[in-house]
């Protein structure tokens, strides 16, 4: 085909997949170590979070304690403290999360390369969940601490 006048040039699709393909698994292996350090670096966030406001909240916890208040009741109250947190910054934190995101991706759009939104229920949802489960850990963490705390040296302290 070289030979003639007419022909331009020719392109193997199948190679040129091929190696797209093979330059996209890279780039994938990248996001997905990225994903993996922001989900731990918000794990550790969450938890840091809740331990400071729990250690906060330490001497009035542990009146409740020896008001009569068993373990169980005190972490149900702090869990749904929590669950109140994550309810409002959900109801604020999407829309703004969903604005800025936007905004971002336009900032680095160019003329031959725009980068799509993935503005879906289910990402929204599996941001929520994972916001959730952090949480989730988080409390039994804490849960865990608050065990080992001597109420009576707390109670006792002067502030």
């Amino acid at each position: 085909l070289a030979e003639r006048d007419d022909y331009l040039y020719c392109i193997f699709t199948s190679l040129f997949r091929d190696g797209m393909e093979k330059l996209f698994a890279i780039y994938d292996l990248a996001a997905w170590i990225i994903i993996g350090f922001a989900v731990l670096i918000g794990l550790i966030i969450i938890v840091n979070t809740t331990q400071t406001n729990l250690l906060e909240q330490c001497k009035e916890l542990c009146v409740l304690r020896t008001l009569g208040f068993s373990h169980r009741a005190v972490s149900g109250k702090l869990f749904l403290q929590s669950l109140f947190y994550f309810v409002f910054s959900c109801i604020i934190g999407t829309p703004l999360g969903v604005v800025f995101a936007q905004t971002a991706l336009r900032q680095l759009a160019t003329k031959e390369q725009e980068y799509p939104f993935a503005s879906g229920i289910a990402e929204c949802l599996l941001t929520a969940g994972l916001v959730f489960g952090y949480i989730l850990l988080s409390h039994l963490i804490s849960s865990r601490s608050m065990k080992k705390w001597n109420i009576v040296e707390i109670v006792k302290e002067k502030e």
